[in-house]
């Protein structure tokens, strides 16, 4: 039996893939109204790893990739190149992330997620921390 976060995921992702910008909307306010009936507690929208759902994400949320996004951050471990990229949507305490890693075998992997929270500082922390303890490359090729 598939746990709540990958139903979650795959339902969001079967939105994303069909491509109905009005089911993905009301979908996205019945996650809000979720986030707020759990006192706020962080909740993750994976949209995976695909370019297309970043493209259709960024025309839904009205974000402009043109504009600098509302936090940007590139850092290194001895064997990645990490990025990270937060924008503010047009829904209140939802903001997207795209998080990036590059290899030196000119490897790169990028994903894309969705998050309800009210503690940016601690967002961008747990991304970060994510990025230094994953390897994006290996779970592109392993479909997670």
């Amino acid at each position: 039996m598939k746990n709540k976060l990958t139903n979650s995921t795959d339902k969001f992702i079967i939105l994303l893939d069909k491509c109905d910008y009005d089911e993905i909307k009301d979908y996205l306010l019945e996650k809000e109204l979720e986030f707020y009936n759990n006192d706020l507690k962080d909740l993750v929208l994976y949209s995976g790893f695909s370019v297309p759902n970043y493209n259709k994400l960024m025309d839904i949320l009205e974000i402009n990739d043109l504009e600098p996004p509302t936090f940007s951050d590139i850092f290194t471990d001895e064997i990645m190149v990490n990025s990270i990229n937060i924008y503010k949507t047009n829904v209140y305490n939802l903001y997207f992330i795209r998080k990036e890693q590059f290899g030196l075998r000119d490897e790169d992997a990028a994903i894309n997620e969705l998050i309800f929270t009210d503690n940016l500082e601690n967002l961008i922390e747990k991304a970060k921390q994510e990025l230094l303890n994953r390897y994006l490359v290996k779970d592109l090729h392993l479909g997670k």
